[in-house]
């Protein structure tokens, strides 16, 4: 074999070629370009938006499962005490709740102490003008600015009731006039029927995370939107006999499960 072959085998790089001035004074050679194999297999390595978008869900959706079978472990171990009969119909044998059990027996008179103060249409019009100008979440200062009668909690109910939804988190910061509070609380209730989480005229979570899932494949049509630099979250395991209850404490892997599938969708 000819030994000066080698010098000129597809091995070698062009540079290797050049004879100039500059390159035999040690001057950098031109980039070599990747062949088209090699540059489309870089191509196809690198990730694309919509399925980072997609793996991003994928991941939420998981840490979202495993918080869920968490939850109906802690009540399967907890939630059940032989000492008191009456809470072996708490929950269901897989963990999940048994929305009847936190509901009082037909016919059952809910009596208090303190006389119910009628809620009228002007209070109505007074608690959406707030909603309007200051925005879900800040109800005490509605309370103090515009309804002092009642505490900032009550208002926290009354909302509630009025978008339809039992956790008002992803709610927090919105705005809307009184027509796209009615229209906040139709989608509610349509997500609440077609999946039985329609409790006492509010949606409810549910223990495989549907509501979150329609919520969100929603929130876009909707213009919800989740308010403007508010963590997203949902209150798990919550039953149609905790609406009322402050939502304020959210748990954080739950939050950051949640935060992470409504950017995913986002981004899609």
């Amino acid at each position: 074999m000819d030994p000066t072959s080698d010098i000129f085998s597809d091995d070698l790089p062009p540079a290797s070629l050049h004879t100039d001035d500059a390159v035999s004074d040690g001057a950098c050679a031109p980039p070599q370009q990747a062949e088209p194999a090699a540059a489309a297999a870089a191509a196809a390595a690198t990730p694309q938006p919509a399925a980072q978008a997609h793996d991003e869900l994928d991941l939420a959706a998981a840490l979202l499962a495993e918080r869920q079978e968490w939850i109906k472990r802690m009540r399967l171990q907890f939630c059940v005490r032989k000492a008191f009969a009456g809470t072996s119909s708490m929950i269901h044998a897989d963990g999940s709740l048994n929305q009847d059990y936190f509901r009082p027996p037909k016919g059952t008179a809910l009596v208090s102490d303190t006389p119910q103060r009628a809620w009228t249409d002007t209070e109505r019009r007074k608690l959406l003008h707030g909603i309007a100008t200051l925005g879900i979440g800040r109800f005490r200062e509605m309370a103090e600015q515009l309804l002092p009668e009642w505490s900032p909690n009550d208002l926290r109910v009354k909302t509630m009731r009025l978008m339809g939804r039992q956790n008002l988190q992803m709610y927090k910061g919105w705005r809307g006039d009184e027509a796209a509070v009615a229209a906040q609380f139709e989608r509610n209730k349509r997500i609440g029927l077609r999946l039985g989480c329609w409790k006492n005229s509010v949606l409810v979570a549910d223990d495989e995370g549907k509501v979150l899932e329609a919520i969100l494949a929603t929130e876009d049509a909707s213009g919800s939107g989740s308010g403007s630099g508010t963590a997203v979250s949902v209150a798990n395991g919550a039953s149609a006999g905790e609406a009322g209850t402050d939502q304020e404490n959210v748990d954080p892997v739950q939050a950051s499960a949640v935060a992470s599938a409504s950017a995913a969708k986002r981004k899609r």
